[in-house]
């Protein structure tokens, strides 16, 4: 194996795969959160106070980190605006 690593030809092999796999992984997980966000809107009716309140809390975090995702977008585009 430590061979192979040495060989140019198979780190960038070995790259693309990784890549590849990566790239199929994420997109299972955007294809499943429409699914997985409906269940934990579920949860909020739970009768179980403690199941209530982590898919409340979840909820929350999430919502807030698509926030800053969504304004450090609009500042790297409006900072690639401004280079131009």
């Amino acid at each position: 194996m430590y061979s192979w690593l040495k060989q140019e030809n198979f780190r960038q092999e070995l790259k693309c795969q990784r890549d590849e796999l990566v790239r199929g992984a994420l997109d299972s997980l955007k294809a499943n959160v429409t699914r997985a966000t409906e269940t934990l809107v579920k949860l909020l009716t739970s009768k179980s106070e403690p199941i209530k309140a982590r898919a409340a809390e979840d909820i929350i975090e999430f919502a807030q980190k698509a926030i800053e995702h969504e304004e450090l977008e609009k500042r790297v585009q409006a900072l690639e605006e401004r280079l131009r």
